[in-house]
């Protein structure tokens, strides 16, 4: 008759490593719905300096006019989004900080439900392909306004700095989003910190 000894020493070792291989796989980010930071890198963009915290950080953020109930929508990729009373729900990836004339603005690249990016496609908002990371021109920053009614975030991206703005174009639903130097509806709910 073997020893009950020897089958322990050997059954023990056998359920430690089971267990370690049918443990499952952690989750992602986005369905755990933690802030990740995967790596900070820093790096130039258009001679100023600019830190990113790659990854996921905050799911489902909707992108409004301040002082009206329109948000952005998709319009397919490609194509100009434009204002509607019922907006696409944006990811927010890549947290980076970017600094112009010493002042430190914060921004996030948005991606929609569908993958596609939102971007600035010579001017015009429109959503592409999945974002990348430190694509300039799908780094958007605000800052805050508050020197006219309504006050909200002023947002710019990274490709062609504070002196561009995101604007509604027409002011209504169905207007065109677009880069500009001035407009009259240019604030939004940018998401703080």
């Amino acid at each position: 008759m073997r020893s009950h000894r020897r089958w322990l020493l050997l059954a023990v070792p056998a359920a430690l490593a089971a267990l370690v291989f049918v443990a499952p796989a952690a989750s992602s980010p986005r369905t755990a719905g933690s802030h990740v930071k995967v790596m900070a890198a820093a790096s130039q963009a258009n001679g100023n300096v600019r830190i990113v915290h790659r990854g996921f950080v905050k799911d489902c953020e909707e992108i409004q006019l301040e002082g009206g109930p329109d948000y952005i929508s998709g319009n397919g990729v490609n194509e100009p989004v434009t204002t509607t009373t019922t907006g696409n729900c944006f990811d927010l990836y890549n947290k980076f900080s970017v600094v112009y004339s010493g002042v430190t603005y914060t921004g996030y690249e948005y991606q929609n439900g569908d993958g596609h990016c939102l971007w600035d496609n010579g001017g015009t908002i429109d959503v592409g392909a999945a974002c990348q990371e430190g694509h300039p021109k799908e780094e958007f920053f605000g800052n805050y306004y508050d020197y006219a009614a309504p006050a909200g975030w002023v947002v710019s991206d990274v490709q062609q700095g504070p002196s561009y703005i995101m604007a509604s174009l027409g002011c209504t639903s169905g207007s065109e989003v677009a880069m500009a130097t001035s407009a009259l509806c240019f604030t939004w709910n940018f998401p703080q910190g």
